[in-house]
């Protein structure tokens, strides 16, 4: 997957990385308070039910779009509301670079954190 972010100067740049894109889509706080909130539920989440995080609607709804085109998360509308559910294999990349980057005691931690919240 390909996303084109605006860089330097107005130029633009490819991320095509799946590590580099889940890393910018959870670089800002509002996306981590929203994926954390869609992640923690164990059923499908409801945009009207999402907790306030501090940005108007446009705003979160544009957070939810970066979300999603990072693959984070997933979609699925029902009648005039969407329901959004954490990709299951969204933070594989993370976990990843997690276990080729920690010491072989941290990573059963980050583990256990990531499946016991679900």
């Amino acid at each position: 997957m390909k996303v084109v972010e605006d860089g330097p100067a107005g130029s633009k740049i490819e991320l095509d990385d799946a590590l580099t894109i889940a890393f910018k889509a959870l670089s800002d706080p509002v996306r981590r308070a929203l994926y954390s909130a869609i992640a923690t539920q164990s059923a499908p989440t409801c945009v009207c039910d999402l907790p306030d995080v501090g940005v108007a609607q446009p705003t979160v709804s544009h957070h939810l779009r970066k979300l999603r085109e990072a693959g984070l998360i997933t979609g699925e509308r029902r009648g005039p509301w969407v329901y959004y559910r954490a990709a299951p294999t969204a933070l594989d990349s993370i976990m990843d670079f997690a276990r080729a980057h920690s010491s072989s005691d941290a990573v059963p931690q980050l583990e256990t954190a990531q499946t016991g919240d679900r």
